[in-house]
């Protein structure tokens, strides 16, 4: 039984639809798990940490991703205003709605300053400034490293993935890797 090219279309989109539906319940599953051990773990340490003269309830809420966050929030929204002593309102709700600030902000700004060298420069760029490399040959790019005293070309610029790996000292990265590497070596020498 042969199938006509409308129906082999037809079988493709069926599958499509089926595995992109397959794929959104295994990262719904898989998010679950992670927001129920985080909470476990959230409901664990909670009272360790009032036990302590000085609680640090930053570090316990640090650790939780931003759906487990909206989570408790809402729970605690919920469950602690019906009590006659609050304790998640004045002492942890805080603290929940400031990490859920951060994670609305949206990037932090070490994440900001790693955005603005991927956007400025290229390792092929990077590498320029600081060695000599040779022509584009295969997708890369070959000369002298710039982060250890080099004599033979070591230092390889892969331009596909835009990353670098250097055999004579074993260093390799991206662009970011690439731009404190070199700033180090500036700083100290």
């Amino acid at each position: 039984m042969t199938l006509n090219r409308e129906e082999l279309l037809k079988k493709q989109e069926e599958y499509e639809a089926q595995s992109e539906k397959y794929f959104q319940d295994t990262m719904r599953d898989r998010q679950a798990l992670i927001s129920s051990n985080e909470m476990i773990n959230f409901f664990r340490r909670i009272p360790i940490q009032t036990a302590k003269k000085r609680p640090d309830y930053f570090g316990v809420v640090a650790e939780l991703s931003e759906p487990t966050v909206k989570v408790l929030i809402k729970w605690i929204k919920r469950n602690d205003f019906n009590r006659k002593v609050q304790f998640w309102t004045p002492y942890v709700l805080p603290f929940l709605e400031r990490k859920l600030k951060i994670y609305q902000r949206g990037t932090s700004q070490k994440s900001m300053a790693y955005e603005k060298i991927n956007r400025d420069y290229t390792v092929e760029s990077l590498a320029e400034e600081h060695t000599k490399l040779g022509r584009v040959y295969g997708g890369k790019r070959s000369g002298i490293c710039p982060l250890h005293e080099d004599t033979d070309p070591s230092f390889t610029v892969y331009l596909d993935s835009n990353s670098f790996f250097c055999f004579g000292c074993n260093k390799g990265g991206d662009t970011i890797t690439l731009f404190y590497a070199l700033r180090e070596i500036n700083k100290n020498g």
